[in-house]
């Protein structure tokens, strides 16, 4: 009877696998920024541009950061404006997740303004996409730095980093946006797919 199963082989016995540097090079990082672009263009039927590149065509985490913060800020400003002009009270937190089934974002709970809020995202486009494009940015945020601290287990140790972060292949990135006191914040979370 062989003695040579799997079962009665050492770690050190069985073939490793090892990625090409190519494959490995790809991360979930590239991912959500091209599903993210893509989402984009899908839902609002032209090109918009998630972030400004540098001049060197580089994009970092920090500059990422610094356009959600920006697009949150306008879009904290846009929503309490149209929230107002509805006659919708802005006091009142709100959450919404920016991406539905039908392209308008869902609003989370029960809300005495409910339709009144529902209205107003199907009347205005802009503020949909402006609504997408923060959920969007957090979340490719939320990727990039997962990514970032996989690639670094991964150059430690692939093995270990590819069992420990398996999760990110299984998952995706929903992001929050709840509005309480006219504030506007924003909360990403990763969820099996």
């Amino acid at each position: 009877m062989p003695t040579d199963t799997l079962s009665t082989r050492t770690r050190a016995e069985l073939p490793v696998h090892r990625p090409r540097r190519s494959l490995a090079s790809l991360t979930t990082f590239d991912t959500a920024l091209r599903k993210a672009d893509s989402t984009l263009r899908e839902q609002h039927g032209k090109t918009r541009t998630l972030f400004r590149p540098a001049s060197n065509g580089a994009v970092t985490l920090l500059d990422l950061d610094a356009e959600l913060t920006e697009a949150r800020r306008r879009l904290q400003g846009r929503l309490n404006a149209a929230l107002q002009a509805a006659g919708v009270d802005a006091r009142r937190s709100l959450a919404f997740q920016a991406a539905h089934s039908d392209g308008l974002p869902a609003l989370i709970g029960d809300h005495a303004d409910k339709a009144s809020i529902e209205a107003l995202f199907e009347q205005d486009p802009d503020l949909v996409g402006d609504l997408h494009r923060v959920g969007s940015l957090s979340r490719v945020i939320r990727a990039g730095a997962d990514a970032v601290e996989f690639q670094a287990a991964f150059r430690t140790d692939p093995e270990t980093a590819v069992v420990r972060y398996a999760h990110l292949f299984s998952s995706r990135y929903v992001a929050t946006l709840t509005l309480a006191d006219g504030l506007l914040d924003v909360t990403t979370e990763r969820i099996p797919a």
